[in-house]
């Protein structure tokens, strides 16, 4: 009975914990819509400041729309998030439709990390 009480009691500090560890990353969604409101092809925005000792720091940068033949366009935009005192970064690649509203990413992987996975 006691490794019960033991084990809820864990359950519920790990659910008042989790969520601060979900949003390790920074929730940017506003600074995607001001990137594409802004409208700057090619033109890098940086967002937060990544140090030695830690912190964060997010790379937006535009690379313009793609249209396919059918006639649909997509914004496409590049995306860095470097994190943590290692210097860690995430890259993706964002695609929003032409109403701004985001529809998915592509993970970009480094050359070193491919050639860790082979």
């Amino acid at each position: 009975m006691k490794e019960r009480t033991i084990l809820i009691k864990m359950f519920f500090i790990l659910i008042i914990i989790m969520p601060k560890f979900g949003n390790a990353q920074v929730k940017d969604e506003h600074l995607r819509l001001e990137v594409l409101h802004k409208n700057k092809i090619g033109k890098e925005f940086i967002f937060g400041k990544w140090n030695d000792k830690g912190g964060t720091e997010t790379s937006l940068t535009y690379l313009g729309i793609l249209k396919t033949d059918k006639g649909k366009a997509y914004k496409i935009m590049n995306s860095v998030w470097t994190w943590g005192m290692s210097c860690r970064s995430t890259s993706r690649i964002l695609i929003f439709n032409a109403k701004n509203q985001y529809l998915g990413n592509y993970y970009i992987f480094r050359e070193s990390e491919f050639t860790k996975r082979n």
